[in-house]
């Protein structure tokens, strides 16, 4: 060890540009240490509950309340009553590509909420979707499954028969341990053929309309709430690195579109409370963060 460190002491004294260029080396790499730590700082041991209080209905200085055009005014003041649930789950759509769908279910207010969600940490799926669902901090990175309390453990406690249909990640894979679900039917993504939600539509032919009904109608009348799950979306933005490629815009629209049925339904059942969400946004061609900027 002694003599090692004796070489290069004396090879930094007679080449003294090159020591210059080593010591460059060695702050780069601690630099890009840094930031790798701090992107993955959300740890349990590192952060504390009251860093991440709800503060819609309680705003400080610090954290006021939601800006966003779309919620409503008196969100604090809302009582929903509903005994089911259709909950849409679009892993990867930035919230600026979510205009249509939010124009159409915040077009009355009074009747929806928009809650914009501003992660901490790294935005990855499965820390974000454990989040949501646990209501703990971002740091279920490699998607552990869930043991503790969750939403869809208390959907259950109080009697919710529920269905689950879509992809494998990131949901079902942190679920799936859980016997939540009565009826489950996993799907597989092909990043140049895949649509959203393929189990309601892939097989009852083109007319989405009646695809919608008819799907939803069969769910009702099992008594059901449903939870449906897709990354074509995030797929697609790893496999261009470009959320605005124009196939990835295409299927967004498709799903703004068959929003427009959805809805109408939902206005027909109103036992049903329509749940619709996403997890962070995607890169485009001239950005290098993995996900882009942080607005799922």
């Amino acid at each position: 060890m002694n003599n090692n460190m004796t070489m290069i002491k004396s090879y930094l004294t007679t080449h003294p540009g090159k020591g210059l260029i080593m010591c460059l080396q060695m702050i780069f790499i601690a630099w890009c240490s840094y930031v790798l730590v701090m992107k993955f700082q959300m740890l349990d041991s590192q952060a504390v509950y009251t860093d991440f209080n709800n503060t819609i209905c309680y705003p400080t200085a610090d954290m006021p309340a939601s800006d966003d055009p779309y919620s409503a005014p008196n969100i604090c003041d809302l009582h929903y009553k509903f005994k089911k649930f259709v909950w849409f789950y679009c892993d990867g759509l930035a919230r600026d590509l979510a205009e249509p769908i939010l124009s159409l279910l915040g077009s009355t207010n009074h009747t929806s909420t928009v809650f914009r969600v501003k992660n901490e940490g790294f935005p990855a799926s499965y820390a974000v979707f454990s989040s949501y669902v646990t209501g703990k901090i971002p740091a279920n990175y490699l998607g552990a499954p869930i043991h503790n309390d969750n939403i869809m453990f208390q959907f259950q406690r109080a009697g919710m028969r529920m269905a689950y249909y879509g992809t494998k990640m990131p949901a079902y894979d942190v679920l799936h341990e859980g016997p939540y679900f009565e009826d489950v039917k996993i799907e597989y993504v092909e990043a140049d053929k895949s649509t959203l939600y393929e189990t309601m539509y892939s097989s009852c032919g083109s007319d989405d309309e009646h695809c919608t009904n008819l799907f939803l109608d069969h769910v009702r009348n099992a008594d059901r709430s449903v939870v449906f799950s897709g990354d074509i979306v995030d797929e697609r933005n790893h496999v261009t690195g470009d959320r605005l490629n124009a196939r990835t815009l295409e299927i967004i629209a498709q799903y703004a579109q068959r929003m427009t049925y959805i809805k109408k339904w939902i206005d027909n059942n109103p036992e049903y409370l329509l749940i619709v969400m996403s997890d962070h946004g995607g890169k485009t061609l001239s950005e290098t963060e993995t996900h882009g900027k942080n607005d799922g």
